[in-house]
């Protein structure tokens, strides 16, 4: 199990690239587990106000906000006693920092294209292998 769990960053980036390509006008992405109850009357009320916003061309910061539940100076995982928790467990070689950045949880976020297109840009431009938490690696700056 472990080891499948190193590939979820690349499989919500697959997500993100399938969406880049295939639903070039939608406005937004939503990104949630499948183990996770959406009320889509909520959501659909939290996104109506934004799709009435002015868009452009450009890769304003303003204009590439991901909406989620923010973890603040959430704590690094160095050990963990059941099979569940094992798969966040960080060693100091691949993160050496005692806290992560604030970052967004997974279990749901919404983000607009703009937001998602520079990541899939980012993505192709990273040479690096993507850090294996990927509500980290892909939320960390909003």
């Amino acid at each position: 199990m472990l080891a499948q769990y190193t590939l979820v960053t690349y499989r919500i980036l697959a997500a993100f690239e399938w969406s880049f390509r295939f639903c070039r006008t939608a406005k937004f992405f939503f990104k949630t587990d499948d183990d996770i109850f959406v009320n889509l009357i909520l959501l659909i009320k939290f996104i109506l106000p934004l799709t009435n916003q002015k868009t452009n061309n450009s890769f304003r910061i303003s204009d590439m906000t991901i909406y989620g539940y923010k973890h603040v100076h959430p704590k690094v995982f160095r050990k963990a006693d059941d099979p569940v928790g094992a798969r966040y467990v960080v060693t100091v070689d691949e993160f050496p920092c005692a806290t992560y950045p604030d970052y967004l949880s997974g279990f749901g976020y919404v983000i607009p294209k703009k937001a998602r297109d520079a990541l899939v840009y980012a993505a192709y431009h990273d040479f690096n292998i993507p850090f294996r938490i990927s509500d980290i690696y892909l939320t960390y700056a909003f």
